[in-house]
C-alpha cells in the first residue's frame, strides 16, 4: 500500500490515496464475497469500531436501494462521507460494479483522497447519500455533533487514535460499556 503526501494542488489534508482504494474495491468486487452482506464497512486501522454495535445500527436499514452512510455533517469542500468509517449497500457497490469506468474517468482521483472520491462518484452514479450523523465520533469531523468519547454507546466508531496505548485505551473503554 503505498499513497502520496503533499501532492500539489491536492484536495485533502492527509494522504492521496484514490488508486490503492480503487485497487481494494476491484478485489472487493472480483472476490464477490459482498454480495452475501447487505453491507461493505471500510475502517481506517486508527479507528476504533464496534462491529456489534455497527450491525444493530445497520439492520434498521431494510430497504434495498443503493446507498452510502454520510457520516460528517460540515466537512470541508462538501464532504460528507469521512473515512474513517465507509458504510455502503450492496446495491450500491452493485451499482458502482456497473459504473466504475464512469468513476476512474469522470472523477479526478489524482488529487483527492478515496473518501471525497468515492463520495464524488457515489453521488455521479446515483448512489444516495443518506445522513447519519451520529454514526462515528471522528476528531477530524468540524461538526459538533462529532465530539464523543469512547463511552458513547450510540456511536459505533471512534477515530482517531495514531498511538497503540491509544487506540487499545478507547477499545477497552468502548467495549466496557456495552457489557
Amino acid at each position: 500500500f503505498v499513497a502520496r503526501k503533499s501532492v500539489p494542488g491536492a484536495l485533502t489534508a492527509t494522504w492521496v490515496n484514490t488508486e490503492e482504494f480503487i485497487a481494494a474495491w476491484e478485489t472487493v468486487i472480483l472476490q464477490d464475497r459482498y454480495t452475501f452482506h447487505d453491507f461493505v464497512v471500510k475502517a481506517d486501522p486508527d479507528a476504533v469500531l464496534v462491529p456489534d454495535r455497527l450491525k444493530a445500527h445497520l439492520q434498521s436499514r431494510n430497504d434495498n436501494n443503493p446507498v452510502y452512510l454520510k457520516n460528517c455533517q460540515a466537512g470541508p469542500r462538501g464532504l460528507t462521507l469521512f473515512g474513517s468509517l465507509e458504510v455502503v449497500s450492496r446495491t450500491g457497490v452493485d451499482t458502482y460494479k456497473a459504473n466504475k469506468e464512469r468513476c476512474k474517468t469522470q472523477v479526478d482521483h489524482a488529487v483527492m483522497g478515496e473518501d471525497m472520491w468515492l463520495e464524488r462518484c457515489m453521488q455521479m452514479i446515483g448512489v444516495q447519500g443518506v445522513e447519519d450523523w451520529n454514526l462515528m465520533a471522528d476528531g477530524y469531523c468540524p461538526s459538533a455533533n462529532n465530539i464523543a468519547t469512547c463511552t458513547d454507546q450510540s456511536r459505533v466508531s471512534f477515530h482517531p487514535f495514531k498511538l497503540p496505548d491509544a487506540w487499545l485505551k478507547c477499545w477497552m473503554e468502548a467495549h466496557k460499556t456495552d457489557q
